[in-house]
């Protein structure tokens, strides 16, 4: 227990000189942990440095090693092309000609040509041999002749039954106009000419009118 209050205060309180010793114990202490970790970043760059490939050298390597292909190349086309032509040329001479292809050809269509006349000839003879010897019976020709009048003449009676002709000889007319069929009265003008077609010819004719300016139906002037 301090004996005076000024005692206890200096007990409490470090004497600054120690305060200040401490500091730079501290400090030194960083300033070695902050060198090592430099020394040990540096150590692993230049590690990392010494392992990267030299970028100038493996460009020279790779433009020498382009120049040697190059030089190769313009030695060794000439003679891929010279050998290709020979070749060429070789294949060329063991190949027929064009002539003798198309004569070749022709000889053989010509061949074919004359197999199909040939057999269709033969069947040709064939079948007027066959025909030659079918016999038909006039019978049953006959009666299929007999048999198609009797349908034609029905057809023919339907047919005239239902033809103008025969319409206009029972006593109708048939009314045209510039060539064209009048179905309606209306449609008449007065003074216009029509075409009036009997059974047995045409008569020309003009629609008149009645007494007073009316239109006479059925009044024609022939």
């Amino acid at each position: 227990r301090a004996p005076t209050p000024t005692a206890a205060a200096e007990m409490a309180v470090p004497v600054r000189t120690e305060l200040l010793a401490d500091l730079e114990h501290h400090g030194a202490r960083a300033l070695g942990a902050l060198s090592r970790q430099m020394q040990t970043a540096r150590l692993r760059l230049d590690r990392a440095a010494a392992a990267l490939p030299d970028l100038p050298a493996l460009l020279q390597t790779a433009r020498m090693q382009l120049d040697d292909r190059g030089r190769r190349l313009d030695v060794a086309l000439p003679g891929f092309v010279q050998k290709q032509r020979a070749a060429l040329v070789a294949i060329e001479r063991h190949m027929p000609s064009v002539e003798t292809l198309l004569s070749a050809r022709r000889t053989q269509l010509a061949l074919l040509g004359n197999g199909l006349l040939n057999g269709l000839r033969h069947g040709l003879q064939g079948k007027e041999a066959r025909l030659g010897r079918v016999r038909l019976s006039p019978a049953p020709l006959a009666a299929l002749v007999r048999e198609r009048r009797v349908a034609l003449a029905g057809s023919g009676g339907q047919l005239e039954a239902v033809s103008p002709k025969a319409v206009l000889a029972r006593g109708y007319a048939l009314v045209t106009a510039e060539g064209q069929p009048v179905t309606s009265a209306r449609a008449l003008k007065t003074g216009e000419q029509v075409t009036l077609t009997f059974g047995d010819g045409s008569q020309d004719a003009v629609i008149g009118r009645r007494k007073g300016g009316e239109r006479a139906q059925g009044l024609l002037d022939l």
